[in-house]
């Protein structure tokens, strides 16, 4: 389905999305970012009820109310009476104004909760069980599209006028990505998104080292960590976890006699992360390393893609080799990445850390600080021998897949100015396919940053959503070929 957004250009939302803290605050977050995800991101809100706004103020301008009902949503308070059903009850309030109002009510049961009924609403809310309602599932995007179908036909009735975007990822372009893949000529680059407790581990890190060593948080740390949004925590640590590189080299600054002491500390820590702890969170590795491809590119410096090869039912062994610059491969070193006759095979796949690997014996090769990113792009940019001819030949005859970053992380802007621009001309005349996962969330100058980045000289797609959402649509479309073949 193609990503929409309105022509409206004010700040009110179309959608408002009313739940119970208590109750769905995390489930009510997700819905928001797949809803924003088709309608655009301005156009819809979470409901924030405060004693400073009423009920008629909270609906200005929404066309349609989505009720996120849950298990807990006609649960009793303290006082043991239903919350609903008392004074003062902001979804009740919400509730009793748009049904005076022109916002259409459409209810979202969440998973296992069936739609409530008359006998137990009040009075006054009685027509709510009548409206319709629309149940979610675990594969909570799935499901939600009869919903997005049911708001479609609410504003084309309403006459509010839509236009489609060129930045969904349509059937032509899964159809393109399957065809690659099929050919052995993907080519991913893996970020940091597929490994949400790498992440974790580097947002703590860079937290804990900025109160030892007095580094100055940026505004917008010191407003998420005082939000109390649902989704707050979560994207405090995502913008902690891109702050890592900047926290770092202020540290090899301040502890001037241990310019490695964040290799190891995120090394140790690293080391610890086990791919089976973890099977929810490292679902994209798995399904990507089912695919038959020859390389994968990570700038992850954990070992999960490698342990999700070697634990599929058909396992397939890596070679995992790393980034070194010119001056540190020594013969003895070099592996048989840098030797010009070797082929790449999707039965031996090579795994390739281009920001270096943790382990005792590694952790001094990863890149984490502003100054190493930049040596290595300078040094990728002026020597051609650093990377192996193999990694260069497979990217510069593949179709690209860019998935997990944050577009405005150092590493991923260090990765797109050392690698590609030496792809940019003389490659037979012919567009290279890339595709490109951005956040729902993300922001638009970035997306428009991607864009122009790589226009006019790539064949490029955009997937608005997160990786587990993409990989697990992958994995959908991959098995339905594989059954047809």
């Amino acid at each position: 389905m193609r990503r929409v957004e309105t022509e409206r250009e004010d700040d009110v939302a179309t959608i408002l999305i009313s739940y119970r803290r208590s109750d769905t605050a995390g489930l009510a977050s997700t819905t928001r970012e797949l809803l924003a995800r088709h309608f655009g991101d301005h156009n819809v809100a979470l409901d924030q009820p405060s004693p400073d706004t009423d009920s008629a103020d909270r609906l200005s301008d929404t066309e349609v109310l989505v009720v996120l009902v849950g298990d807990q949503w006609l649960a009793e308070d303290e006082t043991g009476s239903v919350a609903l059903h008392t004074d003062g009850d902001p979804i009740a309030d919400l509730l009793h104004q748009a049904l005076r109002g022109p916002a259409r009510i459409l209810l979202l049961m969440a998973p296992d909760v069936e739609r409530p009924t008359q006998d137990e609403l009040p009075e006054a809310l009685l027509e709510v069980a009548m409206k319709p309602a629309f149940q979610l599932t675990e594969e909570k995007a799935a499901s939600l599209e009869p919903l997005i179908e049911e708001i479609e036909e609410t504003f084309k009735s309403r006459s509010i006028e839509w236009r489609s975007t060129d930045t969904g990822f349509s059937d032509q372009d899964w159809d393109a990505l399957i065809a690659n893949i099929k050919r052995g000529k993907l080519v991913p680059f893996l970020g940091g998104g597929l490994s949400p407790d790498a992440t974790r581990i580097k947002a703590d890190l860079a937290a804990d080292w900025a109160d030892k060593f007095g580094y100055h948080r940026p505004a917008d740390l010191i407003e998420l960590a005082a939000s109390e949004e649902p989704d707050a925590q979560e994207r405090l640590a995502r913008r902690w976890a891109r702050e890592f590189a900047r926290v770092v080299q202020f540290v090899k600054v301040k502890n001037s006699q241990d310019q490695l002491m964040a290799n190891y500390a995120l090394s140790e820590r690293l080391e610890k992360l086990k791919i089976s702890d973890a099977a929810d969170k490292t679902a994209p590795y798995r399904i990507l390393a089912d695919l038959p491809l020859a390389v994968y590119l990570t700038t992850n410096q954990d070992a999960y893609l490698e342990a999700a090869l070697q634990e599929q039912p058909n396992p397939r062994i890596p070679m995992s080799d790393r980034y070194r610059p010119s001056e540190a491969i020594m013969p003895e070193q070099s592996s048989r990445l840098h030797d010009p006759s070797f082929e790449l095979k999707a039965t031996e796949p090579v795994v390739y850390h281009l920001y270096g690997t943790s382990g005792d014996h590694h952790a001094e090769s990863m890149i984490l600080s502003e100054d190493d990113y930049l040596s290595f792009a300078v040094g990728v940019t002026s020597d051609q021998t650093t990377l192996p001819q193999a990694i260069l030949h497979a990217i510069g005859k593949g179709a690209l897949l860019f998935l997990g970053f944050d577009w405005d992380d150092l590493g991923f802007r260090a990765l797109l100015h050392a690698i590609l621009p030496r792809f940019r001309h003389g490659v037979s005349n012919q567009l290279l396919n890339v595709a490109v996962q951005v956040s729902p969330d993300a922001d638009p100058g970035m997306i428009d940053y991607v864009k122009g980045y790589f226009n006019q000289q790539w064949n490029l797609s955009l997937y608005p959503g997160k990786p587990e959402e993409f990989t697990d649509e992958l994995r959908r479309r991959w098995g339905e070929t594989a059954a047809i073949s």
